[in-house]
């Protein structure tokens, strides 16, 4: 095997595996190795023959078991005489028992969360030596793990041997052993005994790094033959007795406790499985435990998404914590009928019981006989059942001279929203009368008229809610048509009438499958179905727009809904709806409703908008039907389908806001809406205001919206790449230049697939500031923030510093903390306040015509004081010359940039500064009312940054001195002024 894991490779070489079963219960015993199997069965063809005999074969034999010893060693870094194998972990327990010497007044410490095999062994012969048994008891019982602070405390002069588990077979929890060699061992002669049956499947084993004096495990777990191994070191040997015969000398731990030789041919098959693990078995091992951690996960995130089902031990699923077996209970379920339910619908073989750690299920868990349901992954799971033997493909639609996709939407469709129906039953807490009253009223003001709000038959809350919508006044808009959903039962459709009664506009969508596969498991027949719509559509009639009574209050409309119309047969579809057609009697003016459903989406949108274009192709009377569309998201393509839909003829779409709905959900009105509206088609709803409506959705629902849904999710109109933001930043600037000319132009800026500000979403937002963002983020913030747009050569430099900010803090930063760098970076004072130069100091600028003289004294909060008297042909050089710590530095000064700023700073200057000495640049900036002022002073800072970054530079000593010298020189400058 190669010694980088791949989970493909490993499941070739497991013949088992092959068969048409998932392993579940890898804890009772692994399946076996190919190269395992053939060698054993090799073995027994070829040598197998008694060892130690001075003939060829024998010699064949025994050279290879000698090697399989050695082999076995080596896979637990142990000598091979620390190791003896043995037929099983119980047997090498109880052989170990047996040679320990124990006597009356040693003390033994066991614990009730491991395995019967090493409990019973040592309860056994303490009790026959008079020696005391302690229980070393888990202080968490929900959560029982062993620990050293406990251990510590039962630790005695008199202890003698100490017993537990590496990993529980029940919970999967690992215990550090490590930390218990070092507890024990502090006590002389004391001896620390470990189980790793349930360890050794998942990790790599290295005695030394354990530390246990005797460590034990079955290599049948370990995908090996059914045989086992006990470490014992040699020091801990010396407190054993040989069980052997008394004429075979007591040198190894084999001639101890090997009371008969262990069989050849299982022997030396663990030769092919120590191959198994490559030449690099730790890099094979961490392979295996990245994956099963990815497994187990899985799992464990499931089994925790159900109320009902109780994780027993540790819920993590972190590798460090646990390995991949995972025991739960199921409340009001025996486990026995949890593991027949899963093996009755399922290829699963999974068990159910205590594990013959029954002190742990029933005295630690409080369980009885039944036990727990335990499922044990190991490194070969990671499959599906073969998709050829148990799935088929969606059906084709013969359409060849099919329009749709030559069309191009023009118009928005008319949207009926099913938040208050098909979204409120997709929660875990459907809405309550007062929610689904603020979610009506959002609906309305979002611009939806047609709602469906209510499933009356199924819940009294739907029923009371529609009432109180049609009885309160000025609630429901003379534009809005509330609709009701019933199946075909006259019952249902007697009770929706009810709930609609007295509405203005009203429509009742009843709906029955089409699909032969839900005909079949609800016992109809295509003629019963058909039969029972027609005679349902009938009773509808008559109690609504044919009772003179009815009609006069309430424009009542028919919406027949094709349940599973994407898996149904094309012909049946058309057949079912012309019989309703025929039995409603719609017109052109008030059409009859037909919504195509993909109730659960089985194929790829473009087989759906076949499916409708023949549909509306089959139709007598197309004018008389409105087709409407109904699109779930179960593959992900519920927004797709719902266009190519409208492009195949579809006149109205059903779904929800942001995509709620059973299982993956309807399709996304919002995104929906939003696509037509970035390429210029108004959707006839108003989403100026998303993130106040996203907000009210997830507190009403409860559901959180995905950062990356579409338009809505914090991400989905934000930058992080710096190429992305610079051609962003690049593209606003243009528009912006654009306006100021009386220019509107079309949206084009890349990566932004609308004005974030036409949703409500302010521009300052769109650019986030990580290690991946380059110097637009930072040029954006400046100009956004301060209305200034600094040089490219200070873009790079202060890009370079805001992502050695973020990678030094390895987090995003805010907007502020680029700011406030910026500040601590080019700053001659560390402060935001933009305070004018006389408050920091005085400084004067006059010129003669030819000359610029600057004089002043600056106090830099951070700083010495700072005398200003130079003379020079601009405000730059007058500066330099007459800064006392820049007299000996060859350095040229420069302003590159002078702005007004924006509003808040009210109307003051920006200037951006460099000082130059050599290869050495430093920036500096200063805001003032006066120009040149802010010159001056911007220069002041650059030349202060470059003469605080030569003092870095020097060693500590010097640099105290040079501080010293300048502020000396500034006091006396100061006195003699």
């Amino acid at each position: 095997m190669a010694s980088a894991f791949s989970v493909e490779n490993a499941r070739a070489q497991f013949p088992a595996l092959a068969k048409d079963q998932i392993f579940g219960d890898n804890a009772g015993g692994s399946q076996v190795l190919g190269t395992v199997a053939k060698s054993i069965s090799e073995y027994l063809v070829n040598n197998n023959v008694q060892l130690g005999a001075s003939y060829r074969t024998s010699k064949i034999s025994t050279q290879t078991f000698d090697k399989a010893y050695k082999v076995a060693a080596d896979y637990i870094n142990a000598d091979v005489g620390e190791i003896v194998i043995a037929p099983s972990t119980t047997q090498a327990f109880r052989n170990l028992a047996a040679a320990l010497k124990l006597k009356a007044g040693d003390e033994v410490i066991l614990s009730e969360v491991d395995h019967e095999s090493n409990i019973d062994p040592w309860l056994h012969y303490a009790t026959l030596a008079g020696a005391t048994v302690k229980w070393w008891a888990p202080s968490d019982r929900l959560n029982p793990k062993l620990d050293a602070v406990t251990l510590r405390s039962l630790l005695t002069p008199n202890t003698r041997f100490v017993a537990c588990t590496h990993a529980s077979n029940i919970l999967g929890s690992i215990h550090d052993i490590k930390a218990f060699a070092d507890v024990v061992h502090e006590v002389p002669g004391a001896l620390l005994c470990v189980d790793g049956v349930a360890y050794a499947p998942h990790r790599a084993i290295d005695v030394k790094v354990i530390g246990a004096d005797f460590y034990a495990f079955s290599w049948y777990k370990v995908y090996g033959p059914h045989i086992s191994l006990l470490y014992g070191s040699f020091k801990a040997q010396e407190h054993l007795q040989s069980l052997g015969h008394y004429f075979n000398p007591s040198g190894t731990l084999m001639d101890k406790l090997e009371l008969a030789a262990a069989s050849y041919e299982l022997t030396q098959a663990i030769m092919p499985l120590v191959e198994y693990f490559g030449e690099n078995p730790k890099q094979t091992w961490a392979g295996i435990t990245q994956h099963e951690e990815a497994l187990q996960k899985h799992l464990l995130d499931f089994l925790k998404s159900h109320p009902d089902v109780c994780i027993r031990g540790d819920a993590s699923s972190a590798a460090s914590v646990r390995v991949p077996t995972v025991s739960f209970t199921v409340k009001g379920r025996s486990s026995q009928s949890v593991v027949e339910g899963v093996e009755a619908q399922s290829i699963a073989g999974i068990r159910w019981g205590h594990f013959f750690s029954k002190r742990l299920a029933e005295k630690i868990l409080g369980l009885g006989e039944d036990g727990v349901v335990r499922l044990t992954y190991n490194h070969c799971d990671n499959r599906l059942p073969d998709p050829h033997t148990k799935y088929t493909g969606f059906q084709q639609i013969h359409n060849p001279n099919r329009k749709w996709p030559n069309q191009v939407l023009t118009k928005p469709p008319v949207w009926l929203s099913t938040d208050l129906r098909d979204g409120n039953q997709s929660l875990i807490n459907p809405l309550t009368i007062e929610q689904k009253w603020e979610y009506f009223q959002m609906l309305v003001e979002i611009g939806y008229t047609e709602i469906e709000v209510c499933f009356p038959a199924a819940s009294q809350v739907e029923f009371d809610f529609t009432r109180r919508l049609i009885e309160t006044p000025n609630i429901v808009p003379d534009t809005v048509r509330l609709r009701g959903l019933s199946p075909t039962r006259e019952d249902f459709l007697a009770r929706t009438v009810a709930a609609l009664r007295g509405a203005k506009r009203a429509s009742v969508c009843t709906y029955i499958c089409v699909s032969d596969k839900q005909l079949k498991y609800q016992g109809f027949t295509r003629e019963k179905a058909l039969e029972q719509a027609v005679r349902s559509v009938r009773y509808l009639r008559s109690i609504t727009k044919d009772d003179p009574e009815s009609a006069a209050v309430t424009d009542w409309t028919m919406a027949f809904g094709l349940e599973s119309y994407n898996e149904a047969d094309h012909h049946y579809a058309v057949q079912i709806t012309e019989a309703v057609k025929e039995a409603w009697e719609p017109t052109v003016e008030d059409p009859l409703v037909v919504v195509l459903a993909t109730s659960t989406e089985v194929a790829t949108p473009n087989v759906f908008a076949d499916q409708v274009e023949t549909f509306r192709a089959a139709l007598s009377d197309p004018e008389k039907i409105s087709i409407s569309i109904h699109t779930h998201n179960d593959r992900g393509c519920g927004v797709a389908a719902a266009e190519l839909g409208m492009l195949a003829g579809a006149d109205m779409v059903e779904g929800c806001l942001f995509g709620n709905g059973e299982r993956a959900g309807n399709v996304d009105l919002v995104t929906l809406a939003l696509n037509l509206y970035s390429r210029g088609i108004h959707p006839g709803l108003d989403f100026s205001k998303l993130y106040e409506i996203k907000r009210k959705y997830e507190k009403l629902t409860g559901l959180i919206i995905s950062q990356r849904m579409p338009y809505t999710g914090e991400f989905a109109l934000q930058a992080f790449s710096g190429s992305h933001q610079n051609i962003i930043r690049k593209g606003i600037a243009q528009r912006v230049e654009a306006a100021e000319k009386g220019i509107r132009p079309i949206w084009d800026i890349p990566y932004l697939p609308l004005d974030p500000e036409d949703l409500g979403i302010p521009l300052d937002t769109i650019i986030r500031v990580n290690s991946q963002s380059g110097k637009a983020a930072a040029t954006w913030i400046l100009n956004r923030r301060w209305g200034l747009d600094i040089p490219v050569e200070l873009q790079v430099n202060f890009g370079g510093r805001v992502q050695m900010m973020c990678e030094a803090l390895a987090r995003e930063i805010s907007h502020q903390e680029v700011i406030n760098l910026f500040i601590a970076s080019y700053a001659l004072t560390p402060s935001e306040k933009h305070d004018s130069a006389s408050n920091i100091g005085s400084i004067s600028v006059t010129s003669d015509g030819t000359l610029q003289t600057v004089v002043g004294m600056i106090n830099p909060a951070d700083s010495f004081a700072i005398r200003i008297d130079g003379t020079g042909p601009d405000i730059a050089s007058a500066v330099v010359r007459g800064l006392h710590f820049m007299k000996d530095v060859n350095a040229v000064a420069k302003i590159h940039h002078t702005q007004q700023l924006s509003e808040r700073f009210d109307g003051k200057f920006c200037v951006l500064a460099t000082c130059v000495e050599g290869d050495k640049t430093t920036w500096g900036y200063f805001i003032d009312e006066n120009e040149e002022n802010a010159q001056a002073m911007s220069v002041v800072s650059a030349s202060l940054h470059m003469y605080r970054r030569k003092l870095s530079t020097l060693p500590l000593k010097k640099q105290n001195t040079m501080t010293k010298i300048a502020t000396a020189s500034v006091s006396q400058t100061a006195a003699t002024a």
